[in-house]
């Protein structure tokens, strides 16, 4: 009896020395930032964007466009800067998306790339941390906003890593 527990100690060994750990913990990674980029983008797109960052981009056109209203015409035809706003939001919540589904089938180079415009779009508007207002919540919120412009930065950096292929090396060498 003693032996067979000894030869299942030996075989389970060697199987746990056989497995390349590091390559499926990056897997593993990759996977749970795919579900949270596709959350995040959800998130934007339909549920809570609106809310967040609509008064972002709104102090941010009367920064730059003193005297327009929400209401009034924007520079695309058709559209008032609060229609205009909202198409924004939208389209950022579904580069978060798109993001997430192209890394997750493994097109790393374009899903890295829409990380990166959105977090731009992100820094420059909601989270940009010169946005002078009226609304006495974003006058609140300046300390969070330069936290936030920091998390920005940090997702190009991961967009930049999964472009050049972190880990790639050791998927590539296990199919030799």
């Amino acid at each position: 009896m003693i032996e067979i527990y000894n030869l299942f100690g030996q075989v389970l060994r060697k199987l746990i020395m056989a497995i390349d750990w590091y390559k499926y913990a990056i897997l593993a990674c990759r996977f749970c930032l795919c579900v949270l980029l596709i959350i995040n983008g959800t998130d934007i797109a339909f549920d809570s964007g609106e809310r967040d960052y609509n008064k972002y981009m709104h102090s941010l056109r009367k920064m730059y466009l003193k005297g327009t209203k929400p209401a009034d015409p924007s520079f695309v035809p058709g559209l008032t800067w609060n229609q205009l706003n909202l198409h924004a939001i939208q389209a950022i919540g579904g580069m978060f998306i798109a993001s997430g589904l192209l890394i997750l089938i493994g097109q790393k180079a374009f899903g890295g790339f829409l990380i990166i415009v959105a977090s731009i779009i992100m820094a420059v508007t909601k989270d940009n941390p010169k946005i002078v207002s009226d609304v006495a919540a974003i006058n609140r919120e300046k300390d969070q906003r330069l936290e936030w412009f920091a998390t920005d930065v940090s997702m190009i950096g991961v967009a930049l890593i999964i472009m050049g292929g972190m880990g790639s090396q050791f998927a590539a060498s296990s199919k030799k």
